[in-house]
């Protein structure tokens, strides 16, 4: 449907509020609407599990930008875009300051 698209599926159909966060029944009214009949809990579980993998790094290595944000996210039950694409969440916050400064 989205075209194996995250950014797609996250726009549309999990972060319908645009608040570039989802919370656990985000995920599971957005997954209804692609489909998804796994189990939710898991998923979520799973989700903030990568998260905090990403924050620890590889042997102990400095963590990458996003794990600030992945910390956060498993702090407040809330997962962003940005935690998990950050490449993905980098080019959406350029292209949107250039559509800004651009009056």
């Amino acid at each position: 449907r989205f075209g194996g698209s995250l950014f797609a599926a996250w726009r549309v159909v999990l972060d319908v509020r645009g608040s570039g966060r989802i919370g656990f029944k985000d995920l599971v009214r957005g997954g209804r609407a692609l489909g998804f009949s796994g189990n939710y809990r898991t998923l979520w579980q799973e989700l903030l599990r990568n998260l905090d993998a990403k924050e620890i790094g590889v042997n102990g290595a400095e963590a990458p930008p996003a794990a600030a944000a992945a910390a956060a996210a498993a702090e407040a039950e809330t997962i962003s875009l940005e935690a998990l694409d950050p490449l993905a969440a980098g080019l959406i916050g350029e292209f949107r300051a250039f559509f800004e400064a651009r009056g």
